[in-house]
């Protein structure tokens, strides 16, 4: 099975217009990705912003033309068989399930200065809206795709 960030990436280089209605936070996050999905998304955005969403077979030409990238593409296993049927809500939950763990890795770390630090208290505080506040946009999410 692929991971999440397989199946993000996926879904940007085959929906590079998609680029477009993510936040600056999801930027953040997908170029913070570990190899190759952070490179692969840095390429895309450079590619976006010098041609402009291009369909799938255009990307997947200049990303072959590009040895450094080329690579990234085989550890994805992409090719022509890919089922590109998605919408944005399959992106959206993918980035804020990623956003999840980030924001509990963080409270994570927080949790053992909460004692000590009463800064450590305030944004653990935070992370804990953060993480409801996710928890019900991606509830929002799945029950919007759910709708016919």
């Amino acid at each position: 099975p692929r991971k999440p960030e397989d199946r993000i990436v996926h879904l940007l280089l085959t929906q590079p217009a998609w680029w477009d209605q993510l936040t600056a936070e999801d930027h953040d996050l997908l170029h913070a990705l570990p190899p190759p999905h952070g490179e692969l998304m840095a390429w895309l955005e450079r590619d976006i912003v010098e041609h402009g969403p291009r369909p799938w077979a255009a990307i997947r030409t200049a990303l072959t033309a590009e040895e450094a990238v080329a690579a990234c593409l085989t550890v994805l296993r992409l090719d022509d068989s890919d089922d590109f049927e998605a919408a944005p809500s399959d992106l959206r939950l993918l980035l804020d399930g990623r956003l999840l763990e980030a924001v509990k890795a963080r409270q994570r770390e927080l949790a053992t200065a909460v004692a000590t630090d009463p800064q450590a208290l305030i944004e653990f505080r935070q992370t804990q809206e953060r993480v409801r506040l996710l928890n019900q946009r991606m509830n929002e999410t799945r029950l919007a795709a759910s709708e016919p």
